[in-house]
């Protein structure tokens, strides 16, 4: 809050001596200066100025605020316009304030100050010997107004009619050449046919048939032509009849004889004869355009060479080769600048299909298809996608995808880097980041980041992130190492063929031939490998089906080769089919006892047989003798 201000008031009214013509404004600059507590203060602070009549009460004549004034060590400097209302009489000026943005009320500083005479300079006391026409500064009229001189009323030339002058009315005046130098101004100046500088016309307005030439030699030959609006020298020179058509810039249009054209700039559309509906913005753009119609070619040398129909080129260079090739759209620096009599083309970005001479491509990036020249059918989508590829019906979407593919054909390439260092692969297909990048063979697919497909494999399939194919006709589903599940529905019932894992992790039929093995020795466990088995019964602990068995473990600890472990080395299954190995030699050993026992049997039985009849001699009725 602004508790006592004192406000010693310094009034100061700016005013510069400028020439007659110049108006005088009723603003004044004001300096005051304001003590709080008596220290001047430094800041921000919400001022507002209020014009009476009369030292005490009354109304306000005018008020005005000036928020946010700086204020620097207590002086600050405002410019006030009270406007009309300093007509000679007393006037007070009251001022009230407060710190900018504070909530309180603005505090009146007290007493009203009286305004000095420097205000008044704006009715100056001196402009009162003017007030009377009749006299200036005290002297008469005619002293300044000669009225009696006879070369103001007598007959001299020119003489009216003369042809010496030229007459101030409306009516035009018959033979009335004239010839003036130096400088003049005019309001208004009619020319009812054209404007000359130099002896050329440099503007011709038509109104019969609205035509409008600005520019030496502009529409120098027109006729019958209308509607023409041609800016700049030579622009539609030598059009004749040609109608509705607009060029500007020197040489615009120079050839035109058709109608609907708008050529923008130097040479724009120079060479366009019989061509219509055609729009070229830019130096030399469709400067060799002749019969070529509904083009639009937007920045330097685009299309510059054209001659077809129904292409649309934006950007400086933009299809600037293209001479007889139609229905191509070109946008962007250089794209598709090189194309000839290619049709049908999309390029979208710098440089894009900058080399290409051949039809129905799409690229869309910068540098995409950049130098593809004789390939057909590809679509490349992506910065540097198919950069340097030369083959066709290929389809690269992606930041560099395919971006290192030369003759390729038939391939789709969908991901950054995508198949980025196959060149001459056909038919291949990759999905996915980085997906089947370092592959140079053919018809292979990889579906997945970073799947990997060898240098050479042809027929290879990986599906999944991170999956790799090192051999041909084969798929990898999965990482080579890594916990992915496969999960198949549907499977079918009443199969017969056992399927086996080989050392590349590959289902395959099992085999168990020779072929395969090395290190072969013979086994020789048998019953007593069998007699430590322990049979058990268990529920799975996933879903609690009941089921029968052996211990994994506790197999490992009688024959470990009955086993199989996992990628972390821990004990993980039984070989079930391998224990008939183990009962094989359980049998052969059983068979062997058989045989020993079997022998000894025949042997007891003879001895018993001679031992039968020993005694069967000696006592005839013995109960075994009977």
């Amino acid at each position: 809050m602004i508790k006592t201000i004192h406000l010693p008031m310094i009034l100061t009214l700016l005013m510069v001596l400028t020439p007659a013509a110049t108006a005088q404004t009723t603003e004044f600059t004001y300096q005051g200066r304001l003590v709080e507590n008596g220290v001047p203060v430094t800041g921000a602070y919400d001022l507002e100025f209020r014009l009476f009549a009369v030292e005490t009460g009354g109304a306000a004549l005018a008020v005005l605020q000036r928020p946010n004034v700086a204020v620097a060590s207590g002086v600050f400097t405002v410019r006030l316009d009270f406007g009309a209302n300093f007509d000679g009489a007393a006037r007070y000026l009251e001022i009230a304030a407060k710190r900018a943005g504070s909530a309180n009320p603005l505090t009146v500083l007290a007493p009203r100050q009286s305004f000095a005479t420097v205000p008044y300079a704006i009715r100056s006391l001196d402009a009162a010997t003017a007030d009377n026409a009749a006299r200036l500064g005290g002297t008469a009229a005619s002293q300044f107004v000669q009225t009696g001189d006879a070369r103001l009323s007598d007959a001299r030339n020119p003489l009216p009619n003369s042809p010496n002058y030229i007459n101030n009315t409306t009516a035009q005046q018959a033979s009335s050449n004239f010839n003036i130098s130096g400088t003049g101004t005019a309001n208004v100046f009619d020319a009812a046919t054209q404007f000359n500088i130099g002896g050329s016309r440099v503007l011709g307005v038509s109104s019969f048939s609205q035509n409008v030439f600005a520019g030496v030699n502009a529409g120098a030959a027109n006729g019958a032509g209308g509607g023409n609006s041609f800016f700049g020298q030579n622009a539609g020179q030598t059009n004749v009849s040609g109608a509705n058509n607009s060029f500007f810039g020197r040489n615009a249009g120079q050839a035109n004889t058709a109608n609907n054209n708008s050529f923008f700039g130097e040479s724009a559309g120079f060479g366009n004869s019989t061509g219509t509906r055609n729009a070229f913005f830019g130096q030399s753009a469709g400067r060799s355009n002749t019969t070529g119609t509904d083009d639009a070619f937007f920045g330097y040398r685009a299309g510059f060479n054209n001659t077809a129909s129904f292409n649309s080129f934006f950007g400086s260079n933009a299809g600037d080769s293209t001479t007889t090739g139609q229905n191509n759209a070109f946008f962007g620096y250089n794209a598709g600048q090189a194309n000839l009599t290619g049709t049908d083309n999309s390029f979208f970005g710098s440089g894009a299909g900058a080399q290409n001479t051949a039809s129905f491509n799409a690229f869309f990036g910068s540098r995409a298809g950049n130098v593809n020249t004789a390939g057909t059918g590809n679509s490349f989508f992506g910065a540097d996608a198919g950069l340097i590829s030369l083959g066709g019906f290929n389809s690269f979407f992606g930041t560099s995808a395919g971006g290192d593919t030369t003759t390729g054909f038939g391939n789709s390439f969908f991901g950054n880097n995508a198949g980025r260092d196959n060149a001459v692969g056909n038919d291949n297909s990759f999905f996915g980041r980085n997906a089947g990048s370092n592959n140079a063979g053919s018809n292979n697919t990889a579906i997945g980041s970073n799947t990997t497909i060898g240098l050479s494999v042809t027929y290879g399939t990986a599906i999944g992130a991170g999956s790799v194919v090192y051999e041909s006709n084969s798929i990898a589903l999965g990482r080579e190492n890594g916990l992915d599940k496969v999960v198949i529905y549907g499977l079918g019932n009443n199969g017969s063929a056992d399927l086996c894992r080989n050392s590349l992790n590959q289902i395959a039929l099992c085999s168990s031939s020779l072929r395969y093995k090395t290190n072969v020795q013979a086994f020789y466990g048998g019953l007593d490998v069998v007699r430590r088995l322990r049979p058990i019964t268990f529920n799975w602990k996933a879903g609690g089906m009941a089921d029968v068995g052996f211990a994994a473990e506790e197999v490992n600890a009688i024959e470990p080769l009955l086993t199989t472990t996992n990628a972390q080395g821990e004990i993980e299954g039984v070989k079930y089919k391998q224990l008939a190995t183990v009962l094989v030699n359980a049998v052969n050993e059983q068979e062997t006892k058989i045989e020993r026992l079997t022998e000894q049997l025949k042997a007891q039985q003879q001895q018993i047989e001679l031992l039968k009849k020993l005694v069967c001699a000696q006592n005839p009725q013995a109960e075994v003798c009977r």
